[in-house]
């Protein structure tokens, strides 16, 4: 089972965290969901819809769903679609399956001090950020700021990597930025 939110082990049970794939096994989700042929004229159109996807393996399966149920949406438009951050959550939907819905119910599951740091955050410009830049987002003391943002990486709305110099950086996913700049309006 896989999951962007942290999963709560179950006796006998291993995580084993997983980051997103690399550009040619998105490209590869992408084409299988859509269950088309892939030309060298539709290749470029197709990285940039793993792009827009940010390389997230449901958005990836939804998108190429998309293709799937419209025969007449082309790698070129669907990729043009995508281009426009204030619908692409609306473009990543296809049936009963949507991206905000997904984005939304990690959401829904942060308290109120980790929503409004979250909603600060997608107002930010770059999705990368150092600890000291969310402390000082945020607004909170030291201990409240890093409650909350345990709670945004476990709810997989933030990515945290060490930098090579022993720092923390943290990473808010495309989508998820997306998602919550539409909250903050």
């Amino acid at each position: 089972m896989t999951s962007r939110a942290r999963l709560v082990a179950l006796a006998g049970a291993r995580l084993l965290p997983l980051g997103l794939p690399d550009d040619d096994a998105a490209q590869q989700i992408l084409v299988r969901a859509s269950g088309r042929h892939l030309s060298s004229d539709e290749l470029s159109a197709a990285m940039e819809i793993v792009e827009q996807c940010g390389r997230l393996p449901l958005a990836l399966r939804i998108a190429g769903a998309r293709l799937a149920a419209l025969p007449g949406l082309s790698w070129v438009d669907l990729a043009a679609r995508l281009r426009d951050e204030r619908s692409r959550l609306d473009e990543l939907t296809v049936r009963d399956l949507a991206i905000r819905g997904r984005l939304e119910s990690g959401y829904r599951h942060l308290d109120q001090v980790a929503a409004r740091a979250f909603r600060r955050l997608a107002r930010l410009e770059t999705p990368t950020f150092t600890w000291l830049a969310f402390r000082q987002l945020s607004g909170l003391p030291a201990s409240e700021a890093e409650a909350a943002m345990q709670r945004l990486v476990d709810m997989g709305l933030v990515d945290v990597a060490e930098t090579d110099g022993g720092g923390t950086l943290c990473r808010l996913h495309e989508l998820s930025r997306l998602h919550g700049r539409e909250l903050g309006r």
